[in-house]
């Protein structure tokens, strides 16, 4: 059997491991810039534990904060199973035959006889395993969800917070970011408010080839711009190994 499967198993081993150099182009591309804003102002917030520095803190009652499993009862479960007790025989009968005799005179006064054995079959004992059917019964805990409560605040704090996120993006490898204008905040900040920002970038590319095709995130800008649409590369692809861009084929 095993040796039988020994050809399937090479045979899907190849293919899945199998490598192969192909002409693709690039058919699309994405870019995304984003600027997440945070803004350092007064937070109105709600939870079991106020934060830090908070201020005007107002008790808002009891809340369920989880259940507990309690130990509510036990409750009798009957089982029903079988088991072996014992053996069931019988007697089987012995049947006996004699052999034919005959003999044959030598002529010296004696014969040489044969025959007249006495052969038997048959006899003995024949068991089989009894099964009897039991019940068994057995104490099986059941539980309840009981709540427990813990008090609820909402609060007042002077804290940074995210406030929105400024986007560009488009379908060339012609990249840009928000502006400072753009960055600028909504409405002015009043006293002690403040913001501060950080940067996301995200990119794709599709490759094509054949019949099929590759999505793939270059990890930065320069990489990124190495795929304008329409440029051609020498590709590596495998069903284990993926897609691997060798060479620009321009």
């Amino acid at each position: 059997m095993l040796a039988a499967l020994a050809p399937v198993v090479a045979l899907v081993c190849w293919l899945v491991f199998r490598t192969r150099i192909v002409e693709g182009a690039v058919t699309a591309v994405h870019w995304q810039h984003d600027v997440l804003v945070d803004k350092y102002k007064i937070w109105h917030r709600d939870g079991w534990s106020p934060d830090p520095g908070a201020y005007d803190i107002q008790n808002q009652g009891q809340r369920i904060h989880h259940y507990d499993q309690v130990l509510d009862h036990y409750e009798t479960v009957t089982e029903h199973y079988r088991e072996s007790c014992g053996q069931d025989c019988t007697t089987r009968p012995e049947s006996c035959t004699t052999t034919p005799r005959s003999c044959t005179s030598n002529k010296t006064g004696s014969a040489r006889c044969s025959g007249g054995d006495r052969v038997c079959s048959g006899g003995g004992r024949s068991c089989t395993t009894r099964y009897c059917d039991r019940t068994r019964t057995r104490q099986e805990p059941r539980y309840r969800q009981e709540p427990r409560y813990a008090t609820w605040y909402a609060w007042s704090v002077w804290d940074w917070g995210y406030d929105r996120t400024v986007t560009h993006q488009g379908t060339t490898i012609e990249t840009t970011w928000p502006s400072e204008a753009e960055l600028a905040p909504r409405v002015p900040l009043a006293d002690r408010e403040a913001e501060r920002n950080h940067r996301k970038a995200r990119y794709k590319v599709t490759l094509s080839y054949e019949d099929d095709h590759e999505d793939f995130e270059p990890a930065s800008l320069e990489q990124f711009r190495r795929f304008p649409v329409g440029r051609k590369f020498k590709l590596k692809v495998g069903v284990a190994h993926g897609v691997e861009v060798l060479a620009d084929g321009r």
